[in-house]
């Protein structure tokens, strides 16, 4: 058992019904648990509490010892002056302000539901990537609905931050910024750095002179990316090499090479060489593009725009000089909404908080809201469950679900978990000592 549980159990008032005495025999009444602190100093402020024939406010400090006060150094400390109560698992030593008076004690170990502490355990010590799951009931899954929405949202703020370093770096310019940051989510996990070196040496500003001419778009893409160094057989190519050759001494531009790109174990509609494609396509007919993808009102506007046929060379080719066997190039449904939610949102929800436009990160969630349920092996963990993700928004939630939650054995924060502890609980928490 750790300490957290023991501020859970007092926050919620989960203690049993009865006579509840300090260590010092007096009768003790809660009328207010407090406000529960998460700096530094006493656990819990602005408690009211009957102690005795009196009633006290101020601060309530919680240990899963009472030794703990001492080992702990609050005998020195004047921010624990204002402690009204020591509350403790066991142990019923004194504990001392600084001023040299002394905290009536209470012990919480005979106060806790057995079935309670059992179901902690179970929640502590499993086997199951999902810590809940041998506790939850059919009916259950309806639980997990206003959490992932939290967590959702939750996820949201914890990406921005990555893109907040972007703005930074990138000096306050949004659509550079977005530029780079798209580039990363188009390349996927396996070729997100070089994406954004891509799009970091070819900035948007520099794409913005040719809004008017995709061939230089893609001659100034393909080219710093390293893939018209060979000479080709291809019209098409060798006039990207030729153009690509003037812009370079133009602008004084040095190439990345394209050793740095992973084809490996990819299907080929994710190439690198057909991303760029696609983006190379974006950026020609939608300048300045962070402009207009915010300007957006809803996802059904915003899809068309992701869902464009690269040049004619691309919807035939996967990679230079390869067979011209390929497909479209025409991205799909699934992979569109994939940058919307890894790309877009997070960027609009970053530009109403700095810019402080709430209502723009209302726009961002209401996208999410409006997406389709990812498919993944986090989502697919949760299934037997009976949790079905209903938008964007929660299966984003999920995944944050997952990996600062259920991972983290945070169940104490989950609203879950908490639902689950207090199951049965509750009718205690209405007799008793309670006031």
């Amino acid at each position: 058992m750790n300490e957290s549980l023991l501020h859970f159990i007092w926050k919620n008032r989960l203690l049993e019904a009865g006579d509840w005495r300090t260590s010092e025999g007096q009768a003790l009444r809660v009328f207010q648990t407090g406000q529960h602190n998460q700096d530094a100093g006493p656990d819990f402020n602005e408690s009211l509490l009957g102690i005795g024939s009196e009633r006290w406010m101020g601060s309530v400090e919680i240990h899963w010892n009472a030794k703990e006060w001492w080992q702990h150094g609050h005998q020195y400390d004047p921010a624990y002056n204002n402690v009204i109560l020591h509350v403790v698992w066991e142990g019923s030593q004194v504990a001392q302000r600084a001023d040299g008076t002394y905290i009536p004690t209470f012990e919480l170990k005979n106060w806790v539901a057995s079935e309670m502490l059992l179901r902690y355990e179970s929640l502590q010590f499993h086997n199951s990537p999902i810590p809940c799951s041998r506790l939850l009931q059919p009916q259950d899954a309806q639980l997990f609905g206003a959490m992932l929405d939290r967590a959702g949202v939750e996820r949201l703020e914890h990406r921005v931050g990555a893109m907040e370093q972007q703005l930074l770096a990138n000096k306050g310019d949004w659509e550079q910024a977005f530029w780079v940051w798209l580039a990363g989510v188009y390349g996927l996990k396996v070729n997100r750095e070089p994406m954004e070196a891509l799009a970091q040496a070819v900035p948007i500003h520099l794409l913005n002179k040719y809004q008017h001419d995709l061939q230089a778009i893609e001659a100034l893409l393909f080219g710093q990316a390293g893939f018209l160094e060979q000479t080709s057989s291809s019209e098409y190519l060798q006039g990207l090499r030729r153009q690509f050759q003037y812009l370079r001494q133009k602008h004084r531009l040095k190439p990345y090479y394209a050793a740095s790109w992973r084809f490996l174990r990819m299907r080929p509609g994710g190439f690198p060489t057909r991303r760029i494609a696609q983006l190379a396509t974006l950026v020609y007919r939608n300048l300045p593009l962070f402009q207009k993808m915010r300007s957006q009102t809803s996802v059904k506007t915003i899809l068309p725009i992701l869902l464009q046929p690269p040049s004619p060379y691309w919807q035939q080719h996967y990679r230079p000089d390869d067979d011209g066997k390929g497909k479209t190039g025409v991205p799909s449904m699934a992979m569109a909404e994939v940058w919307v939610i890894n790309a877009l949102v997070p960027a609009v929800f970053l530009y109403g908080k700095v810019q402080h436009q709430p209502e723009e990160q209302e726009k961002a969630i209401k996208w999410l809201e409006e997406l389709r349920s990812e498919e993944n092996n986090i989502l697919h963990l949760y299934v037997p469950l009976g949790v079905k993700p209903a938008n964007a928004l929660q299966s984003q939630g999920i995944i944050e679900l997952y990996k600062h939650y259920c991972s983290e054995q945070r169940c104490l924060d989950c609203s879950v978990g908490c639902k689950l502890l207090t199951r049965k609980q509750t009718e205690h928490a209405k007799t008793g000592s309670y006031d």
